[in-house]
């Protein structure tokens, strides 16, 4: 598992995540079927952020990992990528993310490099805290939910 500085993050909560009948894994594996890295996502209804009354279908990346040795490599774009094409192909409106702030300090330049390249096509959803709250409100939560139409 990842360090979830400052977050809200609860291991008991992430494991019965994780076994949800409904999450899903994109699993990479390297020439001797080793297991170097994952994508944890799930098909979602939320909040649509142009109509208060509607939810739309998104594909939510839930979770991506992978071992040092494959990192700044390609790896966690290649699997960005196949989760869009997952989500076009079932016809998501959104690809959806949640990114924790603070841990932007923690990053080995080649996940500033990923974020940079890949994240950066996305943007903050309308369903973000920062989006629909004000004040000291919007500002005590340590996420952001990020989003790219697909």
């Amino acid at each position: 598992m990842a360090p979830y500085h400052d977050s809200s993050y609860n291991p008991k909560e992430k494991r019965k995540e994780m076994r949800e009948r409904h999450t899903r894994y994109i699993i990479a594996f390297n020439d001797n079927d080793i297991p170097i890295g994952f994508l944890l996502f799930q098909f979602l209804w939320l909040d649509d952020d142009e109509d208060d009354d509607a939810e739309i279908e998104v594909i939510y990346c839930l979770e991506i990992q992978m071992i040092d040795e494959v990192r700044g490599k390609g790896l966690g774009t290649f699997l960005m990528n196949v989760l869009e094409d997952l989500g076009r192909y079932w016809g998501m409106k959104k690809s959806v993310l949640t990114a924790w702030k603070g841990l932007i300090f923690l990053l080995t330049k080649e996940q500033l490099t990923f974020i940079a390249t890949v994240l950066g096509k996305y943007i903050i959803d309308g369903t973000s805290p920062s989006k629909y709250l004000s004040g000291p409100e919007a500002t005590s939560f340590n996420y952001e939910i990020l989003s790219k139409v697909l």
